[in-house]
């Protein structure tokens, strides 16, 4: 997710093209959900990678924010995704209210 989230960029070096993060990152196929990049879920203002068992990555890149959680729990994930997408919706907040 870091990696994405920073255009392709570790310790300034360059890994993979900017062009190609953007890519793989956009909406390309359309679906009830928002929709699907090349490996992954774009839902508007984040992109995220979900494994076989449940595992999630959530990529918001303009809050530069990144939620990963690992489990083997897919019946249930749809409930950390919610406790995900809270925290994300709040983070932040906090410091806007000082």
């Amino acid at each position: 997710g870091q990696l994405y989230m920073q255009k392709g960029l570790f310790n300034n070096k360059r890994i993979f093209s900017e062009n190609w993060a953007n890519e793989a990152t956009k909406l390309q196929i359309e679906n009830d959900d928002g929709g699907y990049g090349y490996f992954f879920w774009k839902n508007g203002n984040h992109f995220s990678i979900s494994g076989k068992w449940g595992q999630k990555c959530i990529i918001y890149p303009q809050k530069k924010l990144i939620i990963t959680y690992l489990g083997n729990m897919p019946e249930n994930s749809h409930i950390m995704q919610s406790i995900a997408e809270n925290f994300a919706e709040n983070y932040g907040e906090s410091a806007k209210m000082n």
